[in-house]
């Protein structure tokens, strides 16, 4: 009589996988965790933009009871990327990823209010620093301001810039500049006013008032 003993091996495969992605501020930790199912022995190997990643002050991995981590400490911009985890055994392997994300959300300082000359342009510029691309909204009273003959807007690298032409007293009130990109959004705003009449020094001078957005 003879026995035959077969032993059937599966290969790994993910019961839970890693969240597809993950939006942090720098100084944050990302978490990562994935569980695995498969015949032992299973070998766990994590990538970043397909380079294996090493144990180190900034990355700690553990595989236990199936459950496969990543931890990264303190996140910096540039940990932003893809990031990967490969389950290997002798009868096959099995993978997931993941997108991380790192951007600061940014911060605003608000303006004291200013006054505009009547017939003259307002210049209202904003300074951003911070992970490009960039999106931005300018708003009057809470409504969105569109380009037009009345309202010109431009962009210069860091400088995102509103005109205001000849302006008049409809065109008092709250303006606000609102700038956001993948990590968040921040705003600052100003109250312009208007005076009717001006000195013979301030002849030929445009008022210009300043934003200074950091994300």
């Amino acid at each position: 009589l003879v026995l035959f003993l077969i032993s059937l091996r599966t290969p790994p495969s993910f019961l839970k996988k890693v969240d597809p992605s993950y939006l942090l501020t720098p100084g944050e930790s990302a978490h990562l965790q994935c569980k695995i199912k498969g015949s032992p022995e299973i070998q766990v190997t994590w990538f970043k933009n397909n380079k294996e990643i090493r144990e180190s002050n900034t990355y700690r991995m553990s595989f236990v009871n199936s459950v496969a981590v990543l931890d990264i400490f303190d996140v910096k911009v540039e940990d932003s990327g893809s990031y990967s985890c490969e389950a290997v055994n002798d009868a096959g392997s099995d993978s997931c990823s993941t997108e991380i994300i790192a951007n600061d959300v940014g911060r605003s300082w608000e303006l004291k209010p200013a006054e505009v000359v009547k017939g003259f342009d307002a210049i209202l510029e904003c300074e951003v620093s911070g992970t490009p691309p960039f999106e931005v909204t300018w708003l009057k009273n809470n409504k969105e301001i569109l380009s037009s003959k009345k309202y010109a807007m431009s962009d210069k690298e860091s400088v995102f810039t509103l005109v205001v032409t000849n302006c008049d007293f409809s065109d008092a009130g709250e303006y606000q500049c609102i700038i956001s990109n993948d990590g968040g959004s921040c705003s600052c705003s100003t109250r312009v006013s208007l005076k009717g009449q001006f000195s013979y020094h301030d002849r030929g001078k445009t008022p210009t008032f300043s934003f200074l957005l950091t994300f």
